[in-house]
């Protein structure tokens, strides 16, 4: 897929795992295709056959150096290629922060799992306990029984 924002093309794992957070949610995947045929910003709209070279903080827009002068000498412009390589930087930042996140995550879904079977498993020998004890007390009961009963044929 290819980010015409980030000026990057990225496999669909990575396009998740980079644009399912923050601002770049709202990037639309290009086909790569589409990327050939618009590689980079392109031209000037307001100054035909001028690429645009630069990038606008400022207004977060591409311009051209004819706009830069015009409508953007006081703001901070940037090349396009160092705003691409603070782009390209800033992702790399993200997505190996979200794949650490998602290893913790995936250890502590683990560390869960293991408690999980344990307390499961600690159900099931209290569950045996308790048949045993349960057992037992019916055993007891029937003795009582059995006591009263020899009991009051003795008295008779």
């Amino acid at each position: 897929k290819w980010c015409r924002k980030c000026e990057s093309s990225l496999c669909d794992e990575c396009w998740s795992i980079c644009h399912s957070v923050g601002k770049l949610r709202s990037h639309t995947p290009l086909s790569l295709s589409l990327r050939d045929q618009n590689s980079g910003p392109g031209e000037c709209t307001a100054h035909e056959s001028h690429k645009k070279e630069f990038y606008c903080t400022t207004c977060t827009t591409f311009v051209c150096h004819l706009c830069w002068n015009e409508a953007h000498d006081e703001h901070e412009v940037i090349s396009v290629f160092k705003h691409i390589s603070s782009i390209k930087e800033n992702l790399s930042k993200t997505c190996s922060q979200i794949l650490t996140n998602k290893a913790c995550l995936t250890n502590a879904a683990k560390e869960k799992e293991k408690e999980r079977a344990a307390i499961q498993a600690k159900i099931k020998k209290l569950q045996v306990r308790l048949d045993t004890v349960s057992a037992v007390q019916e055993k007891i009961c029937n003795n009582i029984q059995q006591v009263k009963a020899s009991h009051y044929m003795l008295e008779e």
